[in-house]
């Protein structure tokens, strides 16, 4: 594999791709570059304006202006109010959006190929006309700082920001893309407004396009809506230069930066220096980080899939979230939330209208920078649950996740399901592992996180699986490991398993002696141990349908512990086998029945919760 790089000395450039896409670039005199990939039988287009000037290339005093500019200049132009822009857009069935980055400013629209010469229009009216008005920046100034804020709440964005300061320091490619509080409180109109001049010019600007599109049409098209809105492309230019090929020199801030939140679940980067853009061996590092942790197919996943099978938990279907984008499965659950009327665009995001469904307030869906909001994936992997036929879904978030009931519920009621009723969230809490009444840290591999495996080593998979599942999930859990090891009855796994090996060995000891279960006459079971075994037992179907119907399994765990406490107290009161030398009498028939009876409860109770249930102890 190796990439195709277009000399910016030639200017026309062709070849025919994979599928019988037809790829040209022409560079006008003027320094605007025009790309395009005609796809045959494709009806509609993707068109992008992008422009050579990002986060990086700001200096001081213009902080954040590039990211004003992505949100100002869907706000009005000489001739197209804000309105008017957005209603060009929505009366031919397309969208719009834009996205800074640290070394570009993109500004996209899809539509139908008909569609197509509105967008370049309105897209290159948007490039050179905005008028930047003071009152519009202003109210922007507002909604970029509502922005920062939104992304201050998600821990994973505030990871990666500090990970990028880390790593970069005070150079400017370690700079928050969208500016930071300050930048932004700070920056002028005016400072904005030469900064958009600066940069926004003909030899800056690269127009792509792909789909059902002609490469010369297009052309037209550009060079028609740049020239109506004002630019002048008669005026000779060279395309900007590509920049400089090469390790960046930086000098890197911390080693280590740790962020401390009120929640208890943590976000860890760990890296190191990569490799520049155009290395070639990127495309061998991409495959290892597909081997390593990119996909389902990862090291990382397999062992994830691994360690839980050796716990006793298989999915028939497992999802890496990432296969959610690929598959266009968050495009789909857009569109389909679209058609329903949801999805609205404002500032540069697109929005789900979630306060109609008792959300309190709407939800960001794709940011302004074009970057995936948690909630897309939510949307895509709800959608798929129900294409799939399933008309409950039920979801197990984490303790810190309470906050997205609400929004997850309006996300099923905006798909027109039944919140509650097609979509139930359960919240789980938090487990600790203790001796000797203080926390344990045990992981060498691990740090101070406890995997899985860690417990499991520690006291078994029995000990573990019964310990996770004797306690409500809506409850904090202590797993004293100390407890867990004994072979005693201070073990409640034990004390459940030992009941039923008991019960084994008790018919092994019966067969020997003679005693069988030929005959059962309840009227002799006569012993006050005997009733209590029996209510005990009769309960069963109680239990299990109490138990599923409202999904807690430690009902069935602590069922199992009085049935394990009658049966020992029955099993040391009443004797199934006779005293020696002494006669089978009825009443030892009666007794095994009830002791076989004991068993299978024990065992079917064990085997519901993936306990396994031993014959010997």
């Amino acid at each position: 594999m190796s990439e195709v790089l277009f000399p910016l000395d030639q200017n026309e450039l062709s070849f025919t791709a994979s599928g019988g896409s037809s790829i040209r670039r022409t560079i006008l005199p003027s320094g605007v570059r025009v790309l395009t990939e005609s796809m045959p039988g494709a009806q509609s287009v993707s068109v992008s304006f992008s422009v050579a000037v990002g986060s990086r290339d700001e200096t001081d005093g213009h902080h954040g202006s590039t990211h004003f500019l992505e949100h100002l200049l869907f706000k009005g132009t000489k001739k197209r109010t804000a309105l008017d822009i957005a209603v060009a857009f929505d009366s031919v069935g397309g969208s719009s959006n834009a996205s800074t980055g640290k070394e570009n400013t993109n500004y996209y629209a899809r539509v139908q190929d008909s569609a197509l010469p509105v967008a370049v229009d309105v897209i290159a009216d948007m490039l050179t006309s905005s008028l930047i008005d003071p009152t519009e920046f202003e109210n922007e100034r507002t909604v970029i700082l509502e922005e920062l804020a939104m992304n201050d709440d998600d821990p994973q964005d505030v990871a990666h920001e500090a990970f990028s300061a880390a790593v970069l320091g005070d150079h400017p490619l370690g700079r928050p893309i969208g500016g930071t509080n300050e930048t932004i409180n700070a920056v002028t109109r005016e400072a904005v407004w030469s900064h958009y001049q600066q940069n926004y010019r003909p030899q800056d600007l690269v127009v792509v396009a792909a789909g059902g599109v002609n490469h010369a049409n297009l052309i037209d098209l550009v060079e028609q809506g740049l020239v109506s809105a004002g630019w002048d492309l008669n005026k000779v230019a060279h395309p900007v230069q590509r920049r400089v090929a090469g390790q960046v020199p930086v000098t890197r801030g911390s080693a280590l930066n740790v962020i401390n939140r009120p929640t208890q679940q943590a976000n860890i980067l760990v890296g190191m220096q990569g490799l520049i853009a155009d290395d070639q061996r990127r495309y061998a590092m991409g495959i290892l980080n597909t081997v390593l942790g990119g996909g389902m197919s990862s090291r990382m996943f397999q062992e994830i899939r691994e360690s839980l099978h050796d716990f006793g938990v298989d999915f028939d279907v497992y999802f890496h979230e990432n296969s959610l984008y690929e598959s266009k499965a968050v495009d789909r659950a857009i569109a389909r939330l679209r058609e329903l009327g949801h999805i609205f665009e404002e500032d540069g995001a697109v929005w789900l209208r979630s306060t109609t469904f008792g959300d309190d307030r709407d939800r960001v869906i794709i940011k302004s920078d074009g970057e995936a909001a948690y909630i897309a994936g939510d949307l895509a992997y709800y959608l798929d649950k129900r294409s799939r036929g399933f008309d409950r879904c039920i979801y197990m978030l984490g303790a810190d996740h309470h906050g997205y009931v609400p929004r997850m519920m309006a996300l099923c009621a905006a798909y027109g399901d039944e919140p509650g009723v097609n979509l139930e969230i359960m919240i789980g809490q938090l487990v600790y592992l203790v001796r000797n009444g203080e926390p344990v840290r045990m992981s060498k591999r691990a740090g101070t996180v406890v995997t899985m495996e860690d417990l499991v080593s520690a006291v078994g998979v029995d000990a573990a699986r019964y310990a996770l599942a004797r306690s409500p999930i809506n409850s904090n859990l202590d797993i004293d490991l100390e407890q867990l090891a004994k072979k005693t009855n201070d073990n409640p796994v034990f004390y459940v398993q030992y009941a039923h090996a008991r019960t084994k060995q008790v018919a092994v000891n019966a067969a020997s002696l003679g005693v069988d279960n030929s005959e059962f006459k309840p009227e002799l079971l006569s012993h006050p141990s005997e009733s209590e075994l029996l209510a005990k037992l009769i309960e069963l179907p109680r239990v299990m349908a109490s138990a599923a119907e409202l999904k807690e399994p430690h009902r069935v765990a602590r069922y199992l512990e009085e049935v394990a406490g009658a049966y020992h107290r029955w099993y040391d009161n009443c004797r199934v086998t006779p005293i020696s030398g002494g006669e089978v009498e009825s009443v030892h028939r009666t007794r095994l029945w009830l002791n076989e009876a004991a068993g299978v409860v024990l065992r079917n109770g064990l085997y519901l919760l993936g306990v396994s249930a031993p014959e010997r102890m």
